[in-house]
């Protein structure tokens, strides 16, 4: 300030803060000076000659140049690497000096600014305006919060939130397509949503999109708010296909947070499919046919809910949604490794899938798949591997949820290379996610094999406080917690002397499960079944009960399994 005003020490007036002193330097500048900075401040961190002289009004445009070599003397900018070919790139020293300059523009110039700002932008962008579709929505949007702010908006104002809630949701889709960020995502979609009309034809499509959004992340509670705008903003429409998609969302939140969904799932379906059709939504189609799956799944179907994903799939790729396409192929690579798929047709299959999508959190879903199934044939350390990774994705990418529900695959790798301790570790920290998620629908499945295992290893009185969790969250046809929690309990019971109503459970289980192709478990509850039979001294019975088990993984694939029984088993066949 010295340098600048020629002062000498004792006249000088220190100001109080750094905003302050910052402040006192920018009211010193030249007006042609001042105009240069505080455009540059509402572009952002960085800038370039080309829109500054955009924005000055009232300076000779041929005097910016000087403005900006004058401001890099006093040292508020420096030379910038632009990302504009043809135009001089620029920066602040410090955000606080750009923060500083922006504060003191009025808001009603900042919204004239940054809707200029974001009409260079788009003439800048050269062929490819989709790029910067994130930016420009950003400064519409904020010229549109500057004028609400200073008074009515009218027709103007309304016609710049739309432009403003178009160019985000773009924005939004694309990260989701390109990257997975499904939280980025989901930020860029509510800001959309929040910004168009609510007749705006855009919003409630966005809406039904936001809510799967929402799950995906584990955001449950705003995802249940959410649909219900969703068909709030359908029904006021009278857009019946609509109203079909939020109510297809609204069974997923279901199926989510177990709340009877088979019970809805397929009458919506039912109804929802021919509207779809007739509408040639594919998209919708496409959800349709994955929540049929999902009812599927919570049958232990796991053969139908391949049947419904690849019909879901073939409608994605109609409607050439990547997103949607490469969701439901990481679902296909789980139903291959739950589903009767032999293990090693599986892992072709999978590979396969591996290089049909290119978005990175389907990778991690693919590469879970293929690491419990190399586990399977006994390749510990490669399954271990990929299953590391596929966890490391995840959390770069934000996707606690998906890697909670896929924390039972972790558990069977690790169970089948004989480290139970890892194995419940595993299963404990899905549990968790879950639970801080409010999420139930998965959590109740997770809650019953972490029973199981802390059956498994004598931990009795912590297996019956999760048997006790699994009976208060699972739905009454929800079969895969039920009958587990069946087997946990008639071990108990054996382990107590209550032989007959442990052979009871435990035949339960068998039964619930019989009808499914899903091969671990219907194992898990044979072999149950042969611990109470052996228990109670139905030694022979229960040799037969294993051979039954054996049986099962050895037409899954599931050599390390087999191996194990072997290793558990006595030279009568019975469970030591």
């Amino acid at each position: 300030m010295i340098a600048e005003n020629g002062a000498a020490t004792g006249d000088l007036a220190i100001p109080p803060s750094i905003h302050a002193l910052l402040a006192a330097r920018l009211d010193r500048l030249a007006p042609g000076e001042r105009a240069v900075i505080e455009g540059a401040a509402v572009i952002g961190k960085e800038f370039w000659r080309g829109a500054i002289g955009e924005l000055v009004s009232g300076v000779d445009r041929g005097a910016v140049g000087a403005s900006l070599m004058t401001l890099a003397r006093k040292e508020f900018i420096e030379p910038a690497r632009s990302i504009f070919p043809t135009e001089d790139g620029f920066r602040f020293r410090h955000i606080l000096i750009r923060d500083a300059a922006y504060l003191a523009v009025p808001k009603e110039t900042r919204a004239d600014l940054h809707e200029r700002f974001a009409g260079w932008l788009d003439r800048s962008a050269g062929e490819s305006p989709a790029e910067l579709d994130e930016i420009v929505g950003y400064h519409l949007e904020q010229a549109h919060r500057y004028r609400e702010e200073v008074g009515p908006l009218g027709q103007g104002g309304a016609q710049l939130a739309a432009r403003a809630g178009e160019r985000l949701a773009a924005a939004g889709r694309r990260a989701f397509v390109r990257g997975g960020d499904a939280a980025a995502a989901a930020s860029l979609i509510t800001r959309a949503a929040s910004l168009l009309p609510n007749d705006h034809p855009l919003r409630g499509e966005l809406l039904v999109e936001l809510a799967s959004l929402l799950m995906t992340v584990g955001a449950f509670e705003r995802a249940d708010e959410v649909v219900g705008d969703a068909l709030s903003t359908a029904k006021a429409a009278g857009d019946v296909r609509l109203e079909m998609r939020a109510l297809i969302e609204r069974e997923f939140f279901k199926v989510f947070t177990a709340q009877e969904v088979s019970s809805s799932a397929p009458e919506v379906t039912a109804q929802a499919i021919p509207v779809l059709e007739e509408a040639g939504d594919h998209l919708g189609l496409a959800r349709a046919w994955r929540l049929r799956g999902e009812v599927a799944v919570l049958a232990g179907h796991w053969g139908a809910r391949v049947e419904a994903l690849e019909r879901a799939l073939e409608h994605a790729r109609q409607a050439t949604d990547a997103r949607e396409e490469a969701s439901l192929v990481g679902h296909l690579a789980m139903a291959l490794y739950f589903g009767p798929t032999p293990a090693g047709d599986a892992i072709a299959r999978c590979t396969d899938l591996l290089e049909e999508v290119s978005e990175h959190s389907i990778e991690a879903a693919i590469w879970s798949s293929i690491a419990g199934l190399l586990a399977m044939r006994g390749d510990f350390a490669e399954a271990r591997r990929l299953w590391a990774s596929a966890g490391e994705r995840y959390e770069e990418l934000g996707l606690g949820y998906r890697r909670a529900v896929r924390c039972t695959i972790g558990a069977d790798i690790e169970t089948l290379a004989g480290d139970p301790a890892a194995a419940e570790q595993e299963l404990r920290r899905g549990y968790e996610t879950l639970e801080r998620m409010g999420e139930k629908g998965a959590r109740v499945v997770v809650a019953a094999y972490l029973a199981d295992a802390l059956c498994r290893a004598g931990r009795d009185d912590e297996a019956a406080e999760y048997a006790d969790i699994v009976a208060e969250l699972a739905a009454g046809d929800d079969v895969v917690p039920q009958a587990l929690c069946r087997c946990v309990r008639a071990k108990l019971f054996a382990r107590h002397g209550e032989a007959d109503r442990a052979e009871e459970l435990a035949r339960e289980a068998v039964a619930m499960v019989e009808g499914m192709d899903f091969p671990d478990l219907q194992a898990l509850t044979l072999l149950s079944l042969a611990e109470v039979l052996d228990t109670a001294g139905k030694g022979v019975e229960s040799a037969e009960v294993v051979d039954r088990a054996q049986a099962l993984y050895e037409k899954k694939g599931n050599v390390a399994a087999g191996r194990r029984m072997v290793s558990e088993t006595n030279t009568e066949g019975r469970l030591q």
